[in-house]
């Protein structure tokens, strides 16, 4: 009988536990950093082109390969006239955590052939729509900043922490010269500013305050143009990447390096 090249065919092989360890540990790493809406929608548009494969498979498939387009097993790009470059690695990933079979997909970049295309984006009003359900749906489980904040405090009373938030850099820039020859230490967000702002690089070099760099997710694991901070030479430190805690590792080591 002969096949439709539509149909998805999934090519499983039984692996060692070991290989199979290795996957479940990007999984178990990853799935708790998910009940972060930022994270949420960062995986949401990673995975979004991937619609043969579900969650988990894309999941697992985007940590590895980030700059991945189009991916299929073997059978689903020869079904298509495309075939696999000599020497190509493929990526594994598996169905369920509970799974021990795992899937060996390669991306478009690994294949010749045929032409294909078959790639859909998620759009900004859906990703918007979907970012707002889980973020309703997750209300009562969230932390804001401002709770946060709270308990940062009790944790460190002797330690006096002002809070100051601005969207506008220049606001940003008057806050840094105003206390950044009194105050024991800044700890700095800049958000989207980071890469781009060389004003706010400026300001924090003509301060004798020292300032570390806060992001709340891991921005290596983002967008490329995220790789980069403007602010970053000018800063004592940079954390990033441990949710809220990382204000609280900035603090600490503003407070343990103090001379």
């Amino acid at each position: 009988m002969e096949q439709s090249k539509d149909c998805s065919i999934f090519h499983f092989t039984e692996v060692p536990m070991s290989r199979f360890s290795e996957i479940a540990q990007i999984y178990d790493h990853r799935l708790p950093q998910l009940r972060s809406p930022e994270v949420w929608e960062q995986t949401l548009r990673m995975t979004s082109s991937f619609w043969r494969l579900n969650f988990c498979e894309a999941m697992l498939l985007t940590l590895q390969n980030p700059k991945a387009e189009m991916c299929g097993t073997i059978d689903q790009w020869n079904n298509i006239g495309r075939y696999i470059r000599r020497g190509e690695h493929s990526t594994a990933v598996f169905r369920s955590r509970t799974d021990t079979q795992l899937m060996y997909l390669f991306d478009v970049r690994q294949t010749y052939g045929k032409a294909y295309n078959s790639k859909w984006k998620l759009s900004e009003r859906m990703a918007d729509c979907i970012v707002g359900k889980f973020n309703s749906e997750n209300a009562e489980n969230a932390v804001s900043f401002e709770d946060y904040l709270v308990t940062l405090k009790a944790q460190y009373p002797d330690v006096q922490i002002e809070y100051y938030q601005s969207n506008i850099e220049g606001e940003l820039i008057n806050k840094i010269h105003e206390i950044g020859f009194s105050c024991d230490g800044i700890v700095l967000n800049a958000g989207a500013y980071t890469h781009t702002s060389i004003a706010l690089q400026d300001a924090i070099r003509a301060v004798t305050t020292p300032v570390i760099e806060v992001h709340i997710s891991n921005v290596h694991t983002r967008e490329e143009f995220r790789h980069k901070s403007m602010i970053s030479c000018a800063c004592k430190g940079v954390i990033c990447g441990f949710g809220l805690d990382s204000y609280r590792l900035a603090l600490e080591a503003l407070l343990y390096t103090k001379k």
